[in-house]
C-alpha cells in the first residue's frame, strides 16, 4: 500500500484554518466543508479528517484527546497560529489567492472586516454557535462582544478567549420596573 505524500506547510495553514471554523463534533469526513478542502488539496475525506483529529491533539482548550499521531509540523504550527487568529487568516487568504481559490465574500470581509470576521468565527467556534447565556443556537441572532472594548485593549482583540456570545434581543429587554 502507498504512504500519503507529507503535508505541506500551506496544507496544513489550510487544514488549521478549517479545525478553527469547525466545531469538533463536524470535524468529520462526511462534512462538506471537510469535503471541500479535500477537492483543493487532492487528498481524501479521511485524510484531512485525520489532520484535523492530529490538530485537536495540540489544543488543550477543547475536551478529548484528538489523535497521538501529530506531525512535528502540527506541533510547530499550531502555537503559531492558535492564539492569534488574524494571523492565521491572512495567511490562508494569501495561499488562496495563490491558487487562484479565494472566495469573492472572503476577500470583501478581508478588505473591510478582517478582525472582526476572524474574532466572531472563533466565538461560533468556542461557543458551538451557541448563545452563552441562554444556550440559544440561532448564529444569525448571535452577536459576538469583547469582553473588554475594542479601542481599550489592543493586544487581544482577535482572542476569542476574550469574548462572549450572546442573543442580539438580550440587548433590548428593557430592565425590570420595581
Amino acid at each position: 500500500m502507498s504512504r500519503n505524500p507529507d503535508w505541506s506547510v500551506n496544507e496544513t495553514i489550510l487544514a488549521l484554518w478549517l479545525y478553527n471554523e469547525l466545531p469538533p463534533a463536524k470535524q468529520d469526513a462526511r462534512t462538506p466543508e471537510v469535503r471541500e478542502l479535500t477537492g483543493l488539496l487532492g487528498r481524501t475525506p479521511g485524510s484531512v479528517a485525520l489532520k484535523l483529529a492530529n490538530l485537536k491533539a495540540q489544543d488543550s482548550s477543547v475536551p478529548g484527546k484528538g489523535m497521538n499521531h501529530a506531525s512535528r509540523l502540527d506541533r510547530d504550527l499550531f502555537p503559531l497560529y492558535v492564539n492569534n487568529p488574524e494571523k492565521l487568516f491572512e495567511k490562508r487568504q494569501k495561499i488562496l489567492e495563490a491558487v487562484d481559490c479565494c472566495e469573492k465574500d472572503s476577500l470583501a470581509i478581508m478588505k473591510f472586516r478582517k478582525k472582526q470576521y476572524v474574532f466572531r468565527r472563533a466565538l461560533l467556534t468556542g461557543y458551538q454557535q451557541r448563545c452563552c447565556l441562554s444556550g440559544i443556537g440561532t448564529p444569525d441572532l448571535l452577536i459576538a462582544s469583547h469582553i473588554k472594548p475594542w479601542c481599550v485593549d489592543q493586544e487581544h482583540r482577535t482572542d476569542p478567549r476574550k469574548g462572549l456570545w450572546w442573543l442580539s434581543f438580550l440587548l433590548t429587554i428593557p430592565a425590570s420596573q420595581e
